[in-house]
């Protein structure tokens, strides 16, 4: 519940419709993809290489992954390539820059990584007031994830709950707790 994004798209332009939402699922996804190549080929323009090279998105690892198992990681990269546009850009655009830092946490909570990023950026760069801004860009992160957490239990289980990178940590700590784990799974994890 708490990647909330890509369902959220797919549940609105389904419009509600059982029958309609893997399909709508589907199209999220590749307009994704779409994004992130068109936003690849732009930065690429931006530094004076083909806009063709906004194909590599293709095979960035989250692309193929996403397509495959219809998973979320494609809009998130999709995202980073757009605030790298948006940043690197000859005129910066602040409200678009804080949509994208907005919409990453809801993708999932590594998203956050990129709104520290873009603090840190700018807090390098003197603009505190850009930094409060997209601090305050995770507000609907923040709100959302109270009330995910609210309404479903599971999500209480301890300070840990909170961590962008439970996922991770649980993997590193966990590596043979299932009965098939061998030791190439647990090095592969």
């Amino acid at each position: 519940y708490a990647r909330i994004l890509v369902p959220g798209l797919a549940y609105l332009l389904a419009a509600g419709r059982p029958h309609f939402i893997d399909a709508a699922y589907f199209a999220v996804v590749l307009m994704f993809v779409s994004l992130g190549v068109l936003w690849l080929a732009r930065l690429a323009e931006l530094h004076g290489h083909p806009a063709a090279w906004g194909l590599l998105f293709l095979v960035l690892p989250a692309t193929p992954i996403s397509v495959d198992r219809m998973t979320v990681d494609v809009a998130l990269a999709a995202l980073w390539c757009g605030l790298a546009v948006l940043a690197v850009g000859q005129a910066s655009r602040p409200v678009r820059i804080l949509v994208i830092l907005a919409l990453a946490p809801l993708v999932r909570e590594t998203g956050l990584a990129m709104v520290a990023a873009y603090c840190l950026w700018m807090i390098s760069r003197s603009a505190y007031g850009r930094t409060a801004l997209a601090a305050a860009a995770t507000l609907p992160f923040v709100a959302w994830s109270l009330y995910v957490w609210d309404k479903f239990p599971p999500y209480h289980t301890g300070w840990l709950v909170m961590s962008p990178l439970r996922g991770l940590l649980a993997a590193a700590t966990n590596l043979t707790s299932s009965a098939w784990a061998t030791t190439v799974t647990g090095l592969a994890a």
